[in-house]
């Protein structure tokens, strides 16, 4: 998960949680949420706390709030069947091009949320802060937060959660911290170098999903990406190389 460090100084201790570890609902009723996120994940969290009866739910993201509207992802399944024919044509690709593809998912991927979470947020204890970020947060005498955003207002809340998405640490990995593993692994702004099939710097040892995206493309955070990846590890281990 992925919690930015300026954003951590702002808030007080112990009264947050991402959305990873925010997953017993059985405490929301009658309390006020602040939900820092603007993403698929920020819009679920909020329709679940409002399921489970949250008396307010407050959404603040620094981009304009997304549409309730299908994503198209069709130009993004030729990009990922061609990775099997050549998997290191992102890698060729110059810094301009492949921000122009992160671009293009980003628009589809934040500035769109699911049409079916819709009727699930038509509710007026609901209320979106797009373009907005959290300047600071303080306790209140009665228990409660109150967050001021960047655009001047206030929000009383009692508890805030994180929407801020994830970030690639290899080396958080727990199961990799056995052996030698690390020593032998090779990293990149912590994401593991990986060949054309997959394969660390340590023989055998495959890594695909989101520490992937680095060398295959923004399309492996997704499963989508799923069959690719599948059929590159096999002819890897077919090989026998």
């Amino acid at each position: 998960m992925h919690v930015p460090d300026d954003l951590q100084r702002r808030l007080p201790p112990g009264r947050f949680q991402h959305t990873a570890e925010f997953v017993d609902f059985s405490t929301a009723r009658n309390r006020r949420y602040l939900i820092i996120g603007g993403r698929q994940s920020a819009f679920e969290w909020a329709a679940l706390l409002l399921e489970s009866g949250a008396s307010a739910v407050h959404l603040s993201h620094r981009h304009p709030s997304p549409a309730f509207a299908e994503s198209d992802w069709s130009w993004v399944n030729p990009l990922v069947d061609g990775i099997v024919e050549d998997p290191s044509w992102f890698r060729r690709l110059t810094e301009a091009e492949k921000n122009a593809i992160v671009q293009r998912m980003w628009a589809e991927g934040r500035l769109k949320v699911e049409p079916w979470l819709e009727l699930r947020l038509r509710d007026e204890r609901v209320k979106l802060w797009p373009q907005t970020e959290v300047s600071s947060c303080s306790q209140t005498s009665d228990g409660g937060l109150i967050a001021e955003l960047s655009n001047g207002e206030t929000v009383g809340c009692d508890q805030i959660v994180l929407a801020t998405g994830y970030k690639v640490d290899i080396a958080k990995l727990p199961f990799l911290a056995s052996g030698n593993i690390l020593e032998q692994l090779e990293t990149r702004n912590g994401f593991p170098v990986l060949d054309d099939h997959f394969e660390t710097t340590v023989p055998r040892l495959f890594i695909t999903s989101l520490p992937a995206t680095q060398d295959f493309g923004p399309f492996f955070g997704f499963t989508i990406a799923v069959r690719a990846s599948a059929k590159l590890i096999c002819e890897r281990l077919m090989s026998g190389a």
